[in-house]
């Protein structure tokens, strides 16, 4: 399963019958900025904190992100969409990749064969059914407070806090299979992230965000994201992350 508040938008959105007609855009982040200013991408972006965002339409707009490539005359412009904050509210993040920049180098297709235990492959399936039902009953907050994403609904949230309890006790298995496994490491990238020694994961996921497959960067930018938001608030915990990493670079928000 992808990073479900990561792609949830597009999944939700799109929709029928969905309970809400429309939600509120919140906060926007960007990131890869050089040359190229958050004015300079906002002028050229067709939302802004506060817009309603129709439930029956994708978001982002399919095309978008080409046509804010071309208009900035960049490489590529990447659209991502998470549903929802403690305001139930979107959170859009805007990648930019300039001309000038140094392409990322991914790393090799692992081939290891080792699978995550079969109770974390059945808990990923159930917090997947528990957050769509959660979310289209417009019960997606999102608490992430301690350096990861739970839900504020409390039947997605008691699913999720299971993944507290196995990253402590599948945790060799988990950087084994996010490291070396050729399926299964984008879950592997998000139950890492629920342990509770934040410092000692970030250099495997830091590692993973060069990961070949998109959904494993994904997964593992995402918790990335949270942890240094939370080693921000915790400076006494000494964690710190590769401010090299063009995904998490240069970052600034609405």
């Amino acid at each position: 399963m992808a990073n479900l508040l990561t792609l949830f938008v597009c999944m939700v959105l799109s929709a029928p019958n969905y309970a809400q007609d429309s939600l509120t855009l919140g906060t926007i982040d960007f990131y890869g900025l050089r040359s190229i200013t958050a004015e300079d991408v906002r002028a050229v972006l067709p939302y802004s904190p506060g817009d309603s965002i129709d439930t029956n339409a994708p978001f982002p707009a399919t095309g978008l992100g080409s046509e804010m490539a071309e208009a900035l005359q960049v490489s590529r412009v990447q659209l991502s969409a998470i549903c929802c904050d403690k305001a139930n509210s979107i959170v859009l993040y805007v990648g930019v990749e300039e001309s000038s920049a140094i392409g990322m180098q991914y790393g090799p297709e692992p081939t290891g064969d080792v699978e995550l235990p079969l109770e974390i492959q059945e808990t990923d399936r159930q917090i997947e059914s528990a957050m769509i039902a959660a979310i289209r009953a417009g019960d997606a907050q999102e608490d992430r407070s301690m350096g990861h994403s739970l839900m504020m609904n409390p039947e997605a949230r008691a699913l999720q806090e299971r993944y507290v309890a196995y990253a402590e006790k599948y945790r060799d298995i988990l950087i084994e299979v996010l490291h070396g496994s050729a399926q299964q490491r984008a879950l592997a990238a998000t139950v890492l992230a629920y342990s509770s020694d934040k410092k000692s994961i970030v250099p495997h996921l830091e590692t993973a965000v060069l990961d070949p497959n998109a959904e494993v960067r994904n997964n593992a930018a995402r918790a990335l994201a949270l942890i240094a938001q939370y080693a921000n608030e915790h400076t006494e915990l000494g964690i710190e992350i590769d401010a090299a990493l063009e995904l998490l670079r240069t970052q600034s928000s609405e």
